[in-house]
């Protein structure tokens, strides 16, 4: 099956309730695709609730996962997508962009600074702006253009570039 993927946390700043409840506004008029969310919760805590929240059928939960498998679920997604309030690096978004997989992330700072322009960006206060997103990734024209993309988000972070600036900082 088709699917989107979301790999991470489940406290309240990941927003994993508000992509669940996109998503399955999203799935109402396409039963075929899935929600995939790789990752679990680590601690009994109210931070981790929306873990414990119910959700349809259209939702598949995996638990942790080893790194052969999430690198699977990101080469063959739809896209990943990442609803985040609050970030800090969110490497997730270099390991999926490492896999051609589009990229649907929150419009935060740090989600510009990573994707820069090649991505698309979801205004998390707006009732609907994810289902809009995953439609458009649907496009195969679209998602053609965001797997190009993805592809300069993880040239910008290859080890290549990370060393040639870790050089140009020592020896100049």
């Amino acid at each position: 099956k088709k699917y989107f993927l979301y790999i991470g946390g489940y406290d309240e700043r990941k927003n994993v309730d508000f992509l669940v409840r996109e998503f399955e506004a999203f799935a109402k008029k396409n039963k075929d695709i899935r929600l995939v969310l790789a990752g679990g919760k680590i601690l009994n805590q109210k931070l981790y609730g929306s873990f414990e929240n119910k959700s349809s059928s259209s939702v598949v939960r995996t638990g942790f996962l080893g790194n052969g498998e999430l690198a699977n679920l990101y080469c063959n997604s739809l896209a990943f997508v990442s609803m985040s309030k609050k970030e800090g690096f969110n490497i997730p978004i270099i390991e999926a962009a490492n896999c051609g997989a589009p990229l649907i992330l929150s419009d935060i700072e740090v989600h510009r600074e990573i994707a820069g322009k090649n991505a698309l960006f979801v205004n998390i206060e707006k009732k609907g702006s994810l289902v809009k997103a995953m439609n458009e990734v649907m496009a195969k024209k679209v998602a053609n253009d965001l797997v190009k993309k993805s592809a300069l988000v993880a040239k910008k972070y290859s080890w290549q570039n990370s060393a040639k600036k870790l050089k140009d900082v020592l020896f100049s």
